[in-house]
């Protein structure tokens, strides 16, 4: 009977150990995420805005999302009508007219002439005809040249 007794009283205290260990690790762990924090009132100011990540953007405007291209590839040739992309989804033309945009990544205007073979381009237009192999071009990006992966 005295075994019993100490068997249980051992088991309860571990049992309570280990509950209090599991609460402890639960409070760290909501702790840093961040969930301790107070709840929004109905009064609350809102916060301010955050201005846009991308400096093309605001020379952009509203109606093209810079970070959401229509086609991103590398460039393969450029003709009289237009340039010739190779893309994940094979080789795509780009129809290049009067009004067709050509910036670098920092923003400055270049002209067709200036890309070059190889250069990683993002395109925003409409696709045209032979199911979506072409596209019109509003605005070609010139993007930064890939950086390799430090180990």
């Amino acid at each position: 009977m005295a075994k019993n007794r100490w068997g249980i009283i051992i088991g309860g205290i571990l049992l309570i150990v280990m509950l209090m260990l599991g609460s402890f690790s639960i409070g760290i762990y909501l702790g840093r995420l961040g969930t301790n924090q107070e709840a929004p009132r109905d009064n609350a100011v809102a916060p301010p805005s955050i201005p846009p990540q991308n400096p093309l953007q605001e020379k952009v405007g509203e109606d093209i999302q810079v970070n959401n291209p229509d086609l991103v590839g590398r460039l393969k040739f450029v003709g009289k009508d237009g340039i010739q992309l190779t893309t994940e989804q094979g080789n795509k033309f780009i129809v290049v007219e009067e009004e067709t945009r050509v910036w670098n990544w920092s923003g400055e205007t270049l002209q067709l002439r200036d890309l070059r073979r190889y250069d990683i381009l993002a395109v925003y237009g409409d696709f045209i005809q032979d199911d979506g192999r072409q596209l019109l071009a509003n605005l070609i990006i010139r993007l930064p040249p890939r950086q390799p992966n430090n180990p």
